[in-house]
């Protein structure tokens, strides 16, 4: 089981400083279709650095924004995770009924919210990128705005099958 004590102030700065040193981020350097390491390490980097934005995290010189072609990808990334959650939040009842002990149940529950709070933090690191005029004027920068709104209806979707629930 991961750990989640890099969701507390102190340790969400080592975790966006370990994001940012993927390998896989260095494929956003060149044109073409990005891997699903590339992608994954987007996302990672979009919700360390909204964990830090929450916590009020000093990032020092980490404060620029995330360049647009990687909060498109962070972006559309954060959304097929949120189709993925929602499911398992539709799903809850079943997976409780067939859990095996308290311990399982809680962890059902427990990974949900954490997933919720991973969601946030991507989507407030997100939104100050689309907001930035430093991200540039792309064809990705002016996809972030629309894809930022389609977020947002996958954030209710998921919000009201946590509730449901």
């Amino acid at each position: 089981m991961e750990t989640q004590s890099w969701r507390s102030p102190g340790g969400c700065l080592a975790k966006l400083q370990a994001a940012l040193g993927e390998d896989a981020l260095q494929e956003f350097q060149r044109d073409g279709e990005l891997s699903a390491a590339a992608r994954h390490a987007a996302y990672g980097v979009a919700v360390a650095r909204g964990y830090c934005r929450l916590l009020q995290v000093d990032l020092g010189d980490l404060q620029e924004t995330l360049p647009a072609r990687l909060a498109a990808v962070a972006c559309g990334t954060v959304g097929e995770q949120l189709a993925v959650w929602t499911d398992d939040a539709v799903q809850l009842t079943q997976r409780w009924d067939a859990a095996r002990g308290r311990s399982e149940r809680t962890r059902l529950c427990v990974t949900l919210l954490e997933n919720r709070m991973d969601a946030w933090a991507a989507f407030v690191e997100l939104d100050e990128a689309a907001g930035d005029p430093a991200t540039g004027a792309g064809p990705e920068s002016r996809d972030l705005e629309p894809a930022l709104d389609d977020l947002a209806q996958r954030l209710a979707a998921f919000d009201d099958a946590l509730s449901a629930q």
